[in-house]
């Protein structure tokens, strides 16, 4: 689980104004990088982010440089397939391209961290439509965050970290996200987590919170 890889694709630059509902066919461009038959399971053996570098407007996501993803996974097939298949299928959609790809390491050595999350974080669904939390909803929703990481480690039968604890330590932007018509409420939060090694790197293996397999709760 320790052999992380993670790489950070750049696109060209474009004055196309993304639609907030983009991530249906986002998801499918990574899918079909990776061949939707063989990896397209309830058990992800990756993640990536949203597009990030733009900006939020009324109209869309506006770019003013280039946008750029990234792209993790633990399993060395996994990332041979994906970085074989980038270099032949650049075109993501409409004017969407790729420029290229570098190679971004991954400290698993400290195990007490801050990081920001590159996509919306997905939470408990009664919190959805709160901007600010209170303490008590933060303490909630750390929680939530914790099982959710449980809830994973049990499908893989991964042991996590007795001493796990997440917080939330920078409230950002509340999101909406569009996926299939239906309107996903996102938190950007800076997070402080302690763990050890191996809950660290199994951590941002699998992202945090709900909906990780279409690009939410992608991590550093």
């Amino acid at each position: 689980m320790k052999n992380l890889l993670t790489v950070r694709v750049v696109l060209k630059e474009t004055r196309e104004i993304l639609p907030y509902n983009y991530c249906h066919k986002f998801k499918g461009y990574v899918s079909n990088l990776l061949g939707c038959e063989t990896y397209n399971t309830k058990k992800n053996d990756y993640v990536f982010s949203f597009l990030c570098g733009g900006r939020l407007t009324k109209r869309g996501i506006i770019f003013h440089d280039n946008p750029f993803f990234y792209f993790r996974t633990s399993d060395q097939n996994v990332w041979n397939l994906f970085t074989q298949n980038l270099k032949e299928h650049t075109k993501l959609f409409g004017s969407f391209e790729v420029l290229g790809w570098e190679v971004v390491p991954t400290n698993l050595k400290k195990t007490v961290f801050e990081t920001d999350a590159a996509s919306p974080i997905l939470v408990s669904k009664k919190y959805s439509y709160v901007n600010d939390l209170s303490s008590d909803q933060l303490k909630d929703t750390e929680n939530y965050l914790v099982s959710s990481v449980l809830n994973k480690a049990n499908e893989y039968g991964f042991n996590v970290d007795d001493n796990l604890k997440i917080s939330i330590i920078k409230q950002r932007m509340h999101r909406d996200v569009a996926y299939k018509g239906a309107i996903n409420k996102g938190r950007n939060v800076k997070l402080r987590i302690e763990c050890n090694e191996d809950t660290k790197a199994f951590i941002l293996s699998q992202g945090l919170g709900r909906s990780t397999g279409i690009g939410f709760g992608f991590i550093f």
